[in-house]
């Protein structure tokens, strides 16, 4: 298994998108730079900079906005998280074609928190990557992350990190996993010394596809709301999947007299399946399958069934 935490941390969680209009957006230009490609190519941004006088612990402080715009259009917005603090910001600006390219970075002072009043930028490095390098399947895969329309203007929504994996030994133009081959599971759960996994079987498949992959520190043993997600064999389709289920194991792999003791009290309180969706051809969540799921709590060793296809309709 190749895990690549360190690929831009997935660009903070690959592009991350505070999506306000640019026609309104009032700006003060910070810097413009000329790049090229020699072919076409995936562009990846370093953006270092600060912004004096910020703090994410101060109420109408928290952040700064700088905008990008690549080639005279609209790209993203970028939160400075890091405050005063001088920060390398990593980012992906797009597929580029072959030739002359133009990058503007402008101060974006109606998202920014209302004592934000500067934007110092240290250094700016701009790389591509082509069809050639290594990396490029992973990062032209790479999901957008749009920001909720709940949570603008409101400094309460921050990628931390994401990374991509391989599974099995990497051979040359192998390519990486098509992230619409994945069924994501929006959960809500209490775990007590227990950890809990999903698992979906497709139409005419005897097979059971399993979002721990049969890995035990793969299962979500947090309580809370998470996310995951279960590899398919093709393309996800919802009217594809015939059964969802739910399982509750003991958490970790417990051995000692302690350990054992406390294995009869470990359970999954599953409080509810929120979503359950696929991506669409534009790698954006599509419509959520259509859900009748009540509260169940499941004791370590059992399962239960969250959806069957036959039973909803």
């Amino acid at each position: 298994m190749i895990k690549r935490p360190n690929l831009y941390a997935l660009f903070l969680a690959a592009n991350f998108l505070w999506v306000a209009s640019p026609a309104v957006i009032s700006a003060q230009t910070l810097l413009e730079k000329k790049f090229s490609a020699a072919a076409e190519a995936e562009a990846l941004l370093d953006l270092t900079a600060s912004a004096p006088g910020t703090s994410w612990r101060e109420r109408g402080a928290e952040a700064a906005v700088a905008t990008i715009y690549v080639d005279g259009q609209y790209h993203q917005d970028v939160i400075l998280f890091a405050g005063s603090r001088e920060f390398t910001y990593r980012l992906m600006i797009g597929r580029m074609a072959p030739g002359e390219h133009n990058l503007r970075v402008e101060f974006n002072r109606k998202q920014s928190a209302p004592n934000a009043t500067s934007i110092q930028i240290r250094d700016v490095k701009i790389a591509t990557i082509d069809r050639k390098h290594p990396e490029f399947q992973a990062i032209a895969r790479a999901p957008i992350i749009y920001a909720r329309p709940d949570t603008i203007g409101k400094f309460s929504d921050i990628p931390l990190l994401a990374y991509y994996e391989i599974a099995g030994k990497r051979e040359p133009g192998q390519l990486i996993n098509d992230l619409r081959n994945y069924v994501c599971f929006d959960i809500s759960s209490n775990q007590t010394g227990a950890a809990i996994s999903v698992a979906v079987k497709l139409k005419g498949d005897p097979v059971w596809r399993a979002s721990d992959w049969g890995i035990a520190n793969y299962k979500i043993d947090r309580s809370g709301n998470f996310r995951t997600t279960a590899l398919l064999p093709k393309r996800a389709r919802l009217e594809d999947i015939e059964r969802v289920v739910a399982r509750c194991d003991v958490k970790g792999d417990p051995r000692t007299k302690q350990e054992l003791r406390q294995v009869p009290y470990a359970s999954c309180d599953l409080r509810s399946i929120n979503k359950i969706f696929v991506l669409n051809h534009d790698y954006q969540p599509g419509a959520p399958l259509k859900l009748s799921f009540q509260p169940v709590k499941m004791w370590f060793g059992e399962m239960v069934e969250i959806y069957n296809q036959y039973r909803e309709r």
